[in-house]
Order: structure tokens, then sequence, then C-alpha cells
């Protein structure tokens, strides 16, 4: 059974204003249902995408859902509040794209501000991705939830969130055996973060690659290192995981 969501955050974007509102919202009754998604040989998420009705924009070009397979940390302390050991366990981040008839909506869900902010980034990494591609960035409402029922304080999702977005937008599948950890610092670098020991040794247990920032290959056991991929940049991590599918309709 699905973790039970905590309340919603709206952050409203647009390309004139660089600080997001940020309110506390509970779960809209228009918020999009969520749809079934059928399953393919190369991975799980290119869903359902259909042919907006006639009274939407015609700016509107396309709309769809994706998942991700994140990473989470929790820390176990003892009575004194000191930190005795570190528990990594899979966090599912889904997108899900929709039309809107105003400027970009983003509904991030159970997270704190800090995380909030830090995906703020990583969702404006993706759009300034996908302008690379030359798509145009139309109106659109985007939901992103974090499958937990912990609230998500660090910026270790950033990079897995800034691909569900894009992977959504473009319709593409995402592999279901990739497990991915990272944060987005300016121009899409991926930037380091903690815990990496412990997120590589679940994704063996878990028998997926793991997709780890390139400045944290140093903490990778000696013994894994053949099992993780090293990324600098949000635009390799796209090409890799769309090369491990054996699509090449990339370039940017």
């Amino acid at each position: 059974m699905r973790a039970r969501r905590a309340k919603h955050q709206i952050l409203q974007l647009s390309n004139t204003t660089p600080s997001p509102i940020i309110e506390d919202k509970r779960r809209s009754t228009s918020e999009p249902t969520r749809r079934q998604a059928p399953s393919d040989s190369k991975g799980t998420n290119q869903r359902h995408h259909r042919t907006p009705p006639a009274s939407s924009s015609p700016q509107v070009v396309t709309f769809g859902e994706c998942t991700v397979n994140g990473v989470m940390i929790k820390h176990h302390k003892d009575k004194n509040g000191t930190v005795v050991s570190r528990e990594a366990s899979l966090l599912t981040i889904e997108c899900d794209i929709s039309p809107a008839t105003m400027d970009e909506l983003v509904q991030i869900a159970n997270q704190s501000q800090e995380m909030a902010m830090s995906i703020t980034h990583g969702y404006a990494a993706a759009q300034h991705y996908i302008r690379r591609l030359g798509d145009p960035i139309v109106p659109r409402f985007t939901s992103i939830r974090y499958v937990t029922s912990s609230r998500l304080r660090g910026p270790s999702g950033v990079l897995a969130t800034a691909l569900s977005v894009i992977f959504a937008v473009k319709g593409w599948s995402m592999p279901h055996d990739i497990l991915v950890t990272g944060s987005l610092g300016t121009g899409g670098k991926v930037e380091m973060v903690g815990s990496i020991k412990e997120k590589v040794k679940l994704a063996r247990n878990m028998n997926m690659t793991a997709i780890v920032p390139l400045g944290n290959l140093d903490e990778v056991p000696k013994m894994l290192k053949d099992e993780v991929i090293t990324v600098s940049s949000l635009k390799e991590a796209v090409e890799i995981i769309r090369m491990r599918i054996g699509s090449n309709d990339i370039s940017c």
C-alpha cells in the first residue's frame, strides 16, 4: 500500500520571477488523476500521452508521467541524539505533467521547506535542459510526489527530480533498474551528496545500477566502483540513461 501522503506545497514559477512563492495547500480535487502505466522491456515509465481536448490551449504540445528511483537516508540516533547508524531506503519520485492555463505551477508533496527550495533548482535545470532541446516551455501543471511517510530534508533527490520532469515532458521511458542520487548546482552541474556508501550498497542489494555524482567516486567502496555510473552534469545523466535503453535522440 502506498504511504500516506503529507500536505502538498504549491510552487508558482514564472520566467520573470526567480524566487518562487511557496504556499502550503491540502490535496486539491483538481489534481490530475494518476493512471496505471503499461510496462515494457526497457522501462516502466513511458505512459499514456493524450491529445489535448479542443478546449485546451493549442500551445500544449505534450504531457505525461514518469517515475524515477531515488534513495533516502534514515538516521538512527541514541538517547543523546547522536547518530549511531544510517539506513538507505528506496525513494520513489513520481512526476505528472498536465495542461495549465497560467504560468507554470509545480506541486511538490511531502517534504520540508529546505527541500522545496532545493527542488526549485532542479526544476529550473530541467526546464533549461528542455529549452536546449528546442522544445517550447508552455503553461503546464507539474505534480511531483515523493512516496514516503518521512519528511525529506537534504538535496540528494534533486537530480532524480529533474530527470523525472525531463522524461515526463519528453515522454521517454525511465529504466526501472536505475537508482539516482545527486544534487544540482549552477548550469546543471551535479554536486556531491552524503552517505554514498549506504546508497550504493542499497542499489547492489536491489540489483540496480546507481548513478552518483562524480565528486563522490572516492567515497564508493573499491569493490563497488565497477557497479556505479558517475555523472558530472544533468545533460550527461540524461544521455547515459537514454543510451542505456538504446535511444540516441538526445542531442542538445
